[in-house]
């Protein structure tokens, strides 16, 4: 399909939300806001722009359509809501996201694109980086105790956001041009892998873990060079996380099988406990979207300065939007799968462990409305179906009487 320079603008600014994701908050703009911000409010104007002057929309694919219809539910949760105000921020959100998800489906139609959007997101995950182990040198960047983290970032969510581009990285690695851009791609894990043990976070080094799963599973991939000087380079990063890796680091990860076994995953357990007593109440709808912390304010209170979430994106959606939200949302995790078994076994392989790494990593965060979530469930879509696509004539979704052809699903 021709692509036109609105078209080519609307991926670009694609590419610069979807490289804003890693530093959100780190960079900001007076008076117009984060860079996150004016990246989506430029993504939308320029998809929308690009839409109206070819007057094509591509066919939506099954995930997106399950997409809209989980939206449409957490719209619907206004009408029932233990917190108004709760609900319409949530709704907000969600809505914001699902154009953004629909606009990545409508101008990433190749396998290059998927390239660009997993290199802009690498971007992020260097800037990020950078700026963590600066503030760690500097000492200006503990959020916690010993705990580091990009400004504006929780430690929890800045490990699993760069978790979550470890096996992106390294399939970047592997379908990289030049041994040189591989073994750059393959240098950056590394600074990865140091960022998400300099927050500490528990949950972050578990799915770390995960991510790293993809690299001997695709070992297959490798000549015998490149195998040694990667089991070379992996002995190396661990030395130096051993070497410089804060102490305090390594002692609150060590707590980990302890506080599984004996504690409360700092509160976390009770949080949940008090979470399913509040399902029990409405399980059929749930209490509304953005709802949680007023479900289990009559079981915990409701402190000061913070309102207690989930801490576990399951649980969550089950609380807040009911059996019927949930099981929409299981639907398009299920869809989500079937799309993976029909890709090769490369790109099947990178998804699986992607969806392997969020789900470790969002059994202990409140995720469901994120960017990185969002950006993962319309990603693989337009990656499978770039894939396996064909070219097809499909008349119904044109504006205008020309017969271009458009890209749909195999």
């Amino acid at each position: 399909m021709h692509r036109s320079i609105f078209d080519r603008a609307a991926f670009a600014a694609l590419c610069l939300f979807v490289a804003s994701i890693p530093v959100e908050k780190v960079i900001e703009v007076p008076g117009l806001g984060t860079i996150s911000r004016i990246a989506g409010l430029l993504c939308a104007a320029l998809g929308l722009i690009a839409i109206a002057v070819s007057r094509r929309i591509r066919r939506p694919g099954i995930a997106l359509v399950v997409s809209t219809v989980w939206v449409f539910w957490i719209y619907a949760s206004q009408y029932w809501t233990l917190s108004a105000d709760g609900t319409a921020e949530r709704i907000g959100t969600h809505a914001q996201l699902l154009l953004i998800a629909m606009l990545l489906w409508q101008f990433c139609t190749s396998q290059a694109h998927v390239r660009a959007l997993a290199m802009a997101y690498a971007a992020g995950i260097a800037y990020s980086g950078g700026n963590t182990v600066y503030r760690w040198l500097t000492g200006a960047g503990q959020v916690y105790y010993q705990r580091f983290a990009v400004e504006g970032f929780d430690p929890n969510d800045l490990a699993l956001t760069l978790a979550l581009g470890i096996p992106l990285l390294y399939w970047l690695s592997l379908t990289a041009s030049s041994r040189k851009a591989a073994w750059m791609w393959r240098a950056l894990i590394g600074v990865a892998a140091f960022n998400i043990f300099l927050t500490a976070s528990r949950g972050g080094v578990l799915a770390l873990a995960t991510a790293l799963l993809f690299v001997p599973w695709t070992f297959r991939a490798l000549g015998r060079t490149d195998r040694v000087l990667l089991s070379l380079g992996a002995l190396a990063v661990a030395a130096a996380l051993v070497a410089m890796v804060p102490a305090t680091s390594w002692q609150r990860i060590a707590t980990l099988g302890k506080e599984a076994k004996e504690g409360t995953l700092n509160s976390r357990t009770v949080i949940w406990s008090a979470g399913l007593e509040a399902f029990t109440e409405r399980p059929v709808t749930g209490v509304g979207a953005g709802a949680f912390p007023e479900s289990i304010r009559g079981t915990m209170g409701r402190p000061r300065d913070w309102a207690p979430v989930a801490h576990n994106t399951f649980l969550s959606i089950l609380v807040e939007t009911g059996l019927v939200g949930f099981a929409i949302f299981l639907l398009l995790m299920a869809t989500l799968c079937w799309q993976i078994a029909r890709m090769p076994w490369m790109e099947a392989r990178l998804w699986i462990v992607l969806l392997a790494v969020w789900t470790v990593g969002v059994s202990a965060l409140s995720w469901e409305h994120r960017k990185p979530t969002w950006l993962l469930f319309a990603m693989l879509p337009a990656h499978a179906a770039a894939v396996s696509a064909r070219r097809v004539r499909v008349p119904a979704y044109e504006f205008n009487s020309s017969d271009d052809e458009v890209l749909v699903t195999a």
